[in-house]
């Protein structure tokens, strides 16, 4: 793969190596990793259609994103559980040992 840096040291680049330029730095603000990034490359150069293995890829960056926003989710909720707790303790007087919040979310999944 080409990069800027090689470009310039090189004194610059064939007129075939700024598109794949451009479309690596797409393929990154899309979130795909170099080594995905070369894959596709790999299979263009093949001449080979890669629109289906991309079309996986984002598929699997979607999936990943749906976990983490479900784990964000999961510990909001505990976080937001926790601080309730606290503020019933507070209300209560009861101390904690070293900090009732985090003293009674230990038991808690997170």
């Amino acid at each position: 793969m080409y990069s800027s840096r090689r470009c310039a040291a090189s004194g610059g680049c064939s007129e075939q190596a700024l598109p794949e330029l451009h479309f690596i730095r797409q393929a990154q603000a899309l979130g795909l990793s170099l080594k995905e990034i070369k894959r596709i490359l790999d299979l263009q150069r093949q001449g080979v259609q890669p629109c289906d293995l991309v079309t996986s890829l984002l598929d699997e960056h979607l999936a990943e994103i749906d976990r983490r926003i479900e784990d964000l989710q999961t510990l909001r909720e505990t976080l937001k559980s926790a601080r309730d707790r606290a503020d019933q303790a507070a209300g209560r007087g009861e101390p904690g040992v070293i900090c009732h919040i985090i003293e009674a979310t230990a038991g808690d999944p997170a």
